[in-house]
């Protein structure tokens, strides 16, 4: 196996399982209470925020210096020639800028790409796998890293909010729209722009969690019809059944799917969503229509 390591952050939400038996290098991003600043998903749980919501909403920020200075420094230690990082979208995040900034210190002892993938969650997650899974059959550096950049071309992120007061008070979404869904209990579905901008946009908005459910099993359906082998992984901000719900509808209807990947977002993510996302990242190698034409 050759020295290529897979750096990528916290948002990733992948499962812990992958992580260990992977050797992934988490770097975290960091959740501000009143009290203390956390370690994304290190030192706190989605769980633990939600318990204390109706208290505080706590705030996020970039990882610290010192946590990525850790993971290049542990990587040059054990003589790693070669590193590829991906990481959340820089237009949802600093976090890119900072470790790319960092890197440069380290560009003398190994090979680094860093990846601004323009996704979040196992949007992230799916081109960690994939670049994990060609290290194992012994691909080069290259090779390596144009499986990571075509897989992230080739994933669809997109999920349901329960409320939008979450994103309201992060400032990523429109005060009107906010106040006009909360009363009319529309449920937002929710794309990340992988292709251009790499910034949320609103696929749909339906009234009533139920059908919210449903649209997102509509929407699978038609991203991966006539497709072969997809990975689908489905995500959840405690919301589990409801999480299974989708994954039932989905698996139902398709024989063409390879693979499904359960998981929970990690604290940072659900400071911003509040509880009850249901969120789903599909990765086709074959390609996937853009989203944004739904």
């Amino acid at each position: 196996m050759r020295d290529i390591a897979i750096v990528t952050d916290s948002t990733s939400d992948l499962p812990d399982e992958f992580i260990k038996a992977n050797d992934i290098q988490i770097i975290p991003l960091q959740v501000n209470c009143s009290n203390k600043t956390y370690k994304d998903k290190i030192e706190i749980t989605y769980e633990e925020i939600y318990v204390n919501l109706d208290k505080e909403i706590p705030t996020t920020s970039l990882p610290f210096a010192e946590d990525i200075i850790d993971v290049f420094e542990r990587l040059k230690a054990n003589n790693i020639k070669n590193v590829v990082g991906l990481f959340l979208s820089s237009n949802l995040s600093g976090t890119y800028n900072l470790i790319s900034q960092i890197a440069k210190d380290y560009l003398e002892y190994m090979n680094i790409k860093l990846i601004d993938t323009k996704t979040i969650s196992m949007g992230i997650g799916h081109a960690v796998i994939q670049a994990a899974n060609a290290v194992k059959l012994d691909k080069s550096f290259d090779e390596v890293v144009d499986i990571a950049v075509n897989t992230v071309k080739n994933t669809r992120t997109f999920f349901m909010l329960d409320t939008l007061t979450y994103l309201i008070k992060g400032g990523r979404i429109g005060k009107v729209s906010g106040v006009v869904g909360n009363i009319l209990n529309i449920k937002p579905i929710i794309g990340v722009d992988e292709i251009d901008t790499g910034q949320y946009y609103t696929i749909k908005k339906v009234r009533g969690r139920n059908i919210a459910l449903k649209t997102l099993n509509e929407i699978v359906q038609k991203l991966i019809d006539k497709k072969k082998e997809c990975v689908v992984a489905i995500a959840d901000a405690i919301a589990k059944d409801d999480r299974d719900k989708v994954y039932d509808m989905i698996k139902s209807n398709n024989n063409n799917i390879k693979d499904f990947i359960k998981t929970s977002v990690t604290p940072v993510i659900a400071v911003h969503t509040g509880p009850g996302l249901v969120g789903i990242s599909i990765y086709c190698k074959e390609g996937l229509d853009d989203l944004r034409a739904y």
